[in-house]
């Protein structure tokens, strides 16, 4: 799954499905390392609506404080 993850690093933008999967990894991941590096991997896009609206709906859903912080950050 990081592996996966690491591969959007080269990407200039990214598609739908791809920010999807991301959010979802956020949301789902049982791994903290792995919702941290999508989230890592968000963050370049941060300025896109789709990323923004994905970050804020998954603070919610986290019970993980560094996650928390984590999105707060990137969303600032």
């Amino acid at each position: 799954r990081l592996e996966a993850i690491h591969e959007t690093y080269e990407m200039n933008r990214l598609g739908d499905d791809v920010t999807s999967s991301l959010l979802a990894a956020i949301r789902n991941d049982p791994n903290v390392n792995v919702r941290l590096a999508a989230i890592d991997a968000l963050s370049r896009f941060a300025d896109q609506r789709e990323v923004r609206d994905g970050l804020q709906q998954s603070i919610q859903l986290q019970k993980s404080p560094l996650i928390q912080t984590t999105i707060y950050e990137v969303l600032e």
